[in-house]
């Protein structure tokens, strides 16, 4: 299995960076086979995964051949890219549940590069 950390960070509510840690693991050849995301604070951790079907669904959706997909994908979450920046938002999304109310949270990227931003949400829930 692939492993990948870095230091990532993600404007909080007052405007102010919060520094986070993302961890990515994967077991295929690539991150188009799925993987898993761990992402914490220090204080507190969000885990999810995001499927093979998950990830040809949203090159699909942005109309992008899948292997570049991919390599956006590996790029933004694996900070292989020194070149290109990503600015990262967390987001809550309540989600309401019979016995207890949890909350669902989406990371996102968004590519900058060259002044064009270029915004992807790859159904990320931590």
């Amino acid at each position: 299995m692939d492993v990948s950390v870095q230091e990532v960070d993600i404007p909080s509510e007052d405007g102010t960076q919060r520094k986070y840690f993302l961890r990515v693991d994967w077991g295929g050849r690539d991150l188009g086979s799925g993987f898993h995301v761990l992402l914490t604070d220090g204080q507190l951790a969000w885990r999810g995964e995001v499927t093979e079907d998950v990830v040809c669904c949203e090159a699909e959706e942005l109309e992008m051949q899948k292997e570049k997909y991919i390599q956006d994908v590996c790029q933004a979450l694996t900070g292989t890219e020194s070149s290109v920046t990503y600015n990262f938002t967390l987001t809550p999304q309540p989600t309401p549940t019979n016995t207890t109310s949890t909350t669902t949270t989406t990371l996102a990227y968004e590519k900058v590069q060259k002044d064009i931003s270029v915004r992807n949400d790859p159904s990320t829930s931590v």
